[in-house]
């Protein structure tokens, strides 16, 4: 033990150990956990780019089209890794090695290890194990700015070390660039002390070392909008992709922000033409009929919605529904964890506090927009913004302070991994028998569906058939796997490859074309609310005949009469 001792203490502030420590982590984790998709909209979008629809499409319509253009070329390169997944957790990997490393080089003996050990329990579980693309753009955001932090902290500047944080920096904001932003923002409690530190740490160098701050996190922001820019342009310069982006962002304010009550603006709804089920079926996600669901009819809904107002029973709502859901949050007890370390071995100077504060307020101003848009609590964003928030108090330890034994370490490691089992329970692998008997019937299904090409299958969104319960984050799904199988809703419909699918079998609206079509099948768990549907606007006397079942859904061909 004491050589192991002598040998961390000769290698730990090296890059190669904590790089190496972050892939030891990762490769316990793999072999001992299962990862999976945190949300439906990664498969969805490794659907569109890995060739599962028939088609390789760079138009990710979340992540910027370079990012997209990187994945297309691997898959084309070699389809048959899951080069979406892949390429998350590289990144994943750099950002948590680059924290490591800072902290390293901060934080001497085994107390480093200790912060960084505590930081991968909370954060490389939920990132690694629970893969969405919103926190690893807040990781990877976060990581890059904390390095340019570390980077422009000392008398010597380290320009590579800084053009490397620059760069890691865009590539977090093309994984979505709204949430590098906010977790960009979310690291500013830093920026507030370089800023207090100023004249004192830099006596007579302060318009230098101003200007370094300005020209380092400047171009940052620069480079970061500039991509924003290009994919931005992508889009509106194909007629196509930029309708369907007008589409997209309608669709969010109503399917992700909440429909305008039924009973309250009943005439409205009657106004446009939608009745009660109108209004059930495409709440529930089934909005695929351009004809009734059009972008006008979308944006009129929109326009009807109550606006948002601030006041004292909003103020009250926004504290009633923030402080417990904190506590309900896994990663919120990393920043608690990381808030203690600051109170027992952190400077305690009032410009410190000041910038603390500062931090606190920052996140609160954050999660007000948040909630004001109508789009909080959701654990994707927050995983990203308490990452930033707790990098924040460790940049505000004081090393000399931090003096932990070995044996202290390890048992409160241990003491953290065990409470965090409360998380992490459902996804060890000797726990995970049913995980793989359920994936596996679902993956069965989808494969035999795909291998009927003569029939097109429609489905409904909810409780069918499920892309990301058939396939892991490591699964690569078969070439052409989905180019005769659509979904009724989803926030991919209308895009060029699903478009398509619908193209090759005749079909423009799937509710109306659906109707006497012996080479198109509905898979339906709610055949009653869809039927009384078509027979209201496209066909009265239309028929449900049941000609097959998967699970506790039936297929359906719906026939005219």
């Amino acid at each position: 033990m004491r050589r192991l001792t002598i040998w961390i203490e000769a290698n730990r502030k090296k890059a190669w150990f904590a790089v190496g420590l972050n892939v030891l982590v990762l490769a316990i984790m793999l072999l001992l956990m299962v990862p999976s998709f945190e949300s439906n909209d990664d498969i969805t979008m490794s659907e569109l780019v890995n060739g599962a629809l028939g088609v390789h499409d760079a138009h990710l319509v979340f992540q910027n089209y370079l990012l997209g253009l990187l994945y297309k070329a691997l898959y084309t390169w070699a389809g048959s890794l899951a080069w979406y997944s892949i390429v998350q957790y590289v990144f994943l990997l750099i950002a948590f090695s680059v924290v490591t490393y800072v902290i390293l080089q901060r934080v001497d003996d085994y107390s480093g290890l200790c912060v960084c050990i505590v930081l991968l329990i909370f954060f490389a579980y939920e990132c690694y194990f629970k893969l969405q693309f919103t926190k690893t753009a807040g990781v990877v955001g976060a990581a890059a700015v904390f390095l340019l932090f570390y980077a422009v902290s000392g008398e010597n500047v380290s320009w590579k070390m800084i053009l490397f944080g620059e760069l890691l920096g865009c590539v977090g904001s093309m994984f979505r660039y709204r949430q590098f932003l906010a977790c960009g923002a979310m690291m500013g409690g830093i920026g507030i002390y370089f800023l207090l530190e100023l004249k004192k740490k830099f006596r007579g160098q302060c318009v230098k070392r101003l200007a370094l701050y300005a020209v380092t996190f400047g171009s940052l922001v620069l480079l970061a909008y500039g991509f924003h820019v290009i994919d931005k342009k992508v889009y509106n310069s194909d007629a196509e992709w930029a309708y369907y982006m007008k589409f997209t962002k309608s669709r969010a304010q109503l399917q992700d922000r909440g429909f305008p009550d039924y009973d309250t603006y009943e005439e409205a709804y009657q106004s446009l033409g939608l009745n009660y089920d109108a209004y059930i079926l495409y709440r529930g996600l089934d909005i695929n009929d351009p004809d009734k669901f059009s972008l006008e009819t979308m944006q009129e809904l929109v326009s009807i919605k109550p606006k948002q107002m601030i006041s004292g029973a909003f103020l009250k709502r926004f504290l009633k529904d923030l402080t417990p859901y904190h506590f309900e949050t896994p990663v919120f007890y990393c920043f608690l964890v990381m808030f203690l370390f600051w109170l027992f071995w952190g400077d305690h100077k009032w410009r410190t506090v000041f910038a603390v504060l500062a931090e606190l307020f920052f996140f609160e101003i954050i999660y007000f927009y948040m909630f004001y848009d109508g789009r909080y609590l959701i654990n994707r964003v927050d995983v990203g913004l308490w990452f930033a928030a707790s990098l924040v108090m460790l940049w505000f330890l004081r090393p000399e302070k931090v003096k932990l034994s070995r044996r202290s370490c390890i048992i409160f490691c241990l003491i953290i991994l065990i409470l965090n089992q409360r998380s992490w329970n459902g996804d060890w692998r000797i726990n995970s028998e049913e995980h793989y008997a359920s994936m596996k019937e679902h993956r069965e299904t989808l494969e035999s569906l795909s291998a009927d090409k003569e029939h097109l299958y429609l489905a409904k969104v909810i409780g069918t058939i499920s892309g990301s319960a058939s396939y892991g984050p490591f699964d690569q799904m078969p070439a052409g796997l989905l180019d005769n199988i659509c979904w009724l809703g989803g926030w991919e419909i209308n895009t060029a490859p699903c478009r398509n699918v619908l193209d090759q079998y005749g079909i423009r609206n799937p509710y109306k074309d659906m109707v006497g079509n012996e080479n198109v099948r509905l898979i339906d768990n709610n055949i009653e609310l869809t039927m009384r549907y078509i027979r209201t606007y496209y066909n009265e006397n239309a028929k449900a005949v049941c000609v097959g079942k998967i699970g506790s859904c039936k297929i359906y061909q719906i026939e005219a009469q």
